[in-house]
């Protein structure tokens, strides 16, 4: 975008791009923080061949925005220790290790 504006400053169609690239992006965005919290709630949090979990929406939000908040979201580091200690005192020592 930085260099088609260096090209065409005052161009609305760029402006307009630019606008939209955005939205896009913020929606997108939001859609991933609404998966996170759904899957984290879940307990979705080890990779799961069958279908999604938060390695793979942090993935996505990584490639979007390196700096994004939820990269660096504590609560899901409280889940992770939560989950691997009930599954110690449950005896499932595989799933503990898992996490």
């Amino acid at each position: 975008m930085d260099k088609l504006k260096a090209i065409y400053p005052d161009s609305a169609t760029v402006y307009r791009i630019e606008t939209d690239l955005k939205s896009e992006k913020d929606t997108l965005l939001n859609d991933l923080g609404d998966k996170y919290n759904t899957l984290l709630a879940a307990g979705k949090l080890i990779p799961d061949p069958n279908g999604d979990d938060i390695g793979d929406v942090l993935a996505r939000v990584r490639q979007i925005d390196p700096k994004n908040r939820l990269l660096h979201d504590d609560s899901l580091k409280f889940e992770f220790a939560k989950r691997t200690e009930a599954a110690m005192k449950a005896g499932d020592l595989e799933t503990a290790n898992a996490y």
